[in-house]
């Protein structure tokens, strides 16, 4: 089964329902659609459950907005503290044009299903989800004991496969109806020990517990710069996540613009300015052991036995084993 199929087709029976039935002898609009029962969605749906048993991670589904469980106990205690964060913006753009054909039901549904794809993948990823912004969302990563690189990497993955899934998967959908594509802007930045303070703003209960920091303001602003569908990085991003270089281009060789190279100019930490990079998201993905590629294009995790055995874990079995001479 394909990762993202039972999102796809809660969105498809939405749109093949009927938008008008008949009600004494006149038409009106269809009253109540499939309900976003919280219960439903408390969790993964069932076809992005082997992600989560591939990655290993134990996600707090019912975690509030805003409530990283590290520092949670800022809230009341009147402190501050410092410590690293990666900071993902999602926005996702053009839901509007689903106005054009469907009426508010339909087109809630919609986009309920892609952020709540969107939050159930980052959270999978070891994700924190801070705050929603309409059909957006701002992500963490990271958390105390975890290495920075494992952070940083988990955060490009949930990029990756967001991306994809509204890259790749919901065209196919939204074509057939004849409608405009939605897509993606994703901005991500890592801020390291010395540069994030952990703290409460707001007032009494109208407050969250966030972050501030340059590269917690640089994420979203990044999401800017992105092109459809496009995920861009900081500089830190790179240093951090040991990823190939080849998977990363400075923004301004895709605008042509000189200063889109930096994201923030004149930044005398790092010198001539802090760098923005295009994320090759796609090649990223396919690069990766975990995937497989439908001849539809489609993205499924490999089976076990599809997958490339490491050498360092066959070593000690194969050393016992005696070659089958016939």
């Amino acid at each position: 089964m394909r990762i993202f199929d039972d999102y796809t087709n809660r969105i498809k029976n939405v749109m093949q329902q009927p938008l008008y039935e008949h009600f004494e002898g006149r038409q009106r609009r269809q009253p109540v659609l499939a309900a976003m029962r919280d219960a439903e969605w408390s969790k993964p749906l069932d076809s992005l459950i082997p992600l989560q048993q591939e990655l290993g991670t134990t996600p707090n589904y019912s975690l509030p907005l805003g409530a990283h469980p590290d520092f949670s106990y800022i809230s009341t205690s009147e402190t501050v503290e410092r410590h690293y964060v990666a900071s993902m913006f999602i926005d996702i753009c053009n839901s509007t044009g689903l106005f054009r054909k469907y009426p508010p039901e339909t087109v809630n549904y919609i986009t309920s299903v892609i952020q709540k794809a969107a939050m159930h993948v980052c959270l999978i990823c070891g994700g924190y989800i801070q705050r929603l912004h309409g059909d957006g969302m701002f992500v963490y990563f990271g958390r105390r004991g975890q290495e920075k690189r494992d952070a940083v990497q988990l955060g490009m993955l949930a990029s990756s496969l967001v991306t994809y899934f509204v890259r790749e998967e919901l065209p196919k959908l939204f074509e057939e109806d004849g409608i405009e594509r939605i897509n993606t802007r994703i901005g991500f930045d890592f801020g390291d020990d010395d540069v994030v303070v952990w703290v409460k703003q707001g007032i009494g209960a109208t407050s969250e517990v966030t972050t501030t920091s340059l590269h917690t303001s640089l994420a979203a602003k990044m999401q800017m710069s992105a092109a459809n569908n496009g995920v861009v990085v900081g500089q830190h991003v790179l240093d951090i996540a040991g990823i190939e270089t080849r998977f990363f281009t400075p923004v301004s060789q895709r605008t042509s613009k000189g200063p889109d190279a930096f994201i923030f100019p004149n930044y005398p930490a790092v010198g001539d300015g802090y760098r923005q990079y295009d994320f090759d998201w796609k090649a990223y993905l396919r690069s990766m052991n975990k995937f497989n590629q439908t001849p539809e294009g489609q993205l499924e995790l490999k089976r076990s036995s599809d997958r490339v055995l490491r050498p360092e874990l066959v070593a000690p079995r194969a050393s016992t084993v005696r070659p089958y001479r016939p």
